[in-house]
């Protein structure tokens, strides 16, 4: 199986939101954001991103395999791909509490202080926890 991951092209944007409208994920804001996709055999199948909150912080997120393709280690390698550039910075994420064990083998763990936490992230916490009905963890990990 020939797998790619890459950084997305402006032009992909519309293929990015089609896919996280699909989830109910929030749309990418393609200046904002450094977007990776998961591609096999050439034709796109998933996508990742990191958001901007400030100049020294991230946000991991939009973690999205199509069905077809889960189990092959393409969300372990957008992981990867996204954390590489994080470039020294404090990366926070969100994710359901059932991957808790897939960040956490990244490295990531739990904020046990909110204090530090800038306010977008903590926004969008509260946005996930009341729009999911899974609980929605916050993790962080200095890349």
């Amino acid at each position: 199986m020939n797998v790619r991951i890459r950084k997305a092209e402006p032009d992909e944007l519309r293929w990015v939101n089609e896919q996280y409208s699909k989830i109910k994920f929030r749309p990418s804001v393609y200046e904002q954001e450094f977007i990776a996709i998961a591609e096999v055999e050439g034709a796109r199948v998933g996508v990742g991103r990191l958001v901007s909150i400030d100049a020294n912080t991230l946000e991991l997120g939009g973690m999205y395999v199509e069905d077809k393709c889960r189990g092959f280690g393409l969300a372990k390698n957008l992981v990867k791909f996204l954390l590489h550039h994080a470039q020294q910075k404090i990366v926070y994420c969100l994710p359901f509490a059932q991957l808790e064990r897939f960040y956490t083998g990244f490295g990531f763990e739990p904020v046990a202080e909110t204090g530090e936490v800038p306010e977008k992230v903590l926004q969008k916490w509260e946005w996930c926890q009341q729009t999911y009905p899974q609980p929605t963890l916050l993790l962080h990990i200095k890349a």
